[in-house]
């Protein structure tokens, strides 16, 4: 019992395992590992068990730190705690104590995927965790998706209805992506529009593809393109598992700015997720002061506006505490 690595688990294995607990979310999914495996990440994927029953679950991604003689070891999104048998404090302090002593050289960098204020920060302080004296609020917008179409179109700000309805008599398709070459034009749409904003995009082709190529039926990657006579004007990929969907990133081009693509595309996208059973659509983070426009989009799907706990590390070693927080952090 106690701490249990899972070296050789299958995908349907995993996120059988992920998709028990009320704060599953796609990183933690097989996918999202095994496409970070191929960008030279480590994934290492464990449970907690008490009494025969996994009461927390985590994956994590190891790798080295540069300049330095020890790893990073980054839990986004996890460690996942809020299982069926509600032991969250038992749970989160069990598996927290469990991967500190496994990686005694490692600096902890964990990001749980609860609202901040539910009664995580108390347990992470006394596990030894510090939040990053330079992070900023984590927040996105949660849009339940349970409620008929009608119901969520009626939700929608009326400034950003009128503006679907505009999209709408341009006369715009939106179709799935369905091959590399729909994948490949996204990405280029994307890399454009971060020269045009001025902007460092983390996005990378190799990430993409890895995606893309792990994706299965069940969970992985969607991609959607909005169209006009011109061509391909706008793009949203997302990431879904079990009863959740996240939108992972998007891309407008001028001309799909002009026409109003965002608005049907997203909308689109959340019939699509919704068709497949995704009862919740995570937009992805917001950044209010540094990117008003995209907050402002967003804020008009009128989904509830949430504020995570946020990054916490942990380290043994005062002095590399200090080099990770000073160097390290402000690049991650």
């Amino acid at each position: 019992m106690g701490l249990r690595l899972l070296p050789d688990i299958s995908r349907d294995e995993w996120n059988d395992i992920v998709v028990g607990f009320r704060d599953q979310n796609f990183y933690q999914s097989w996918e999202w590992g095994e496409a970070r495996r191929a960008m030279g990440w480590k994934v290492r994927r464990f449970i907690f068990e008490r009494g025969g029953r996994i009461i927390a679950a985590a994956q994590a991604l190891l790798r080295e730190i540069p300049l330095i003689p020890w790893s990073l070891l980054r839990v986004r999104g996890g460690p996942l705690v809020l299982g069926p048998y509600g032991e969250k404090i038992e749970a989160l302090s069990g598996i927290l104590a469990g991967v500190s002593e496994d990686f005694k050289g490692a600096v902890i960098r964990i990001s749980p995927h609860h609202i901040s204020g539910n009664g995580l920060e108390p347990i992470l302080t006394a596990c030894g965790f510090a939040r990053p004296s330079s992070q900023l609020p984590q927040q996105t917008f949660w849009v339940d998706l349970k409620s008929d179409l009608d119901v969520l179109r009626g939700r929608l700000n009326p400034g950003w209805r009128r503006n679907l309805s505009k999209a709408e008599r341009k006369g715009l398709a939106v179709r799935s992506m369905v091959s590399t070459d729909d994948l490949r034009c996204f990405f280029d749409l994307h890399a454009e529009m971060a020269d045009r904003k001025g902007f460092r995009s983390y996005l990378t082709w190799k990430l993409l593809e890895e995606l893309w190529r792990v994706s299965s039926a069940s969970s992985g990657v969607l991609g959607f393109l909005a169209l006009d006579g011109e061509g391909v004007v706008a793009g949203r990929v997302l990431g879904f598992l079990g009863q959740q969907a996240l939108d992972l990133f998007a891309a407008t081009s001028l001309r799909g700015r002009e026409v109003f693509a965002s608005y049907l595309l997203l909308w689109e996208v959340m019939k699509a997720v919704k068709a497949r059973g995704c009862c919740r659509l995570d937009l992805g983070g917001i950044d209010p002061a540094g990117n008003r426009g995209v907050f402002e989009f967003k804020q008009g799907v009128r989904g509830d506006l949430v504020e995570l706990v946020g990054h916490w590390n942990f380290c043994r070693r005062r002095a590399l505490r200090w080099f990770f927080d000073s160097v390290i952090e402000p690049r991650l």
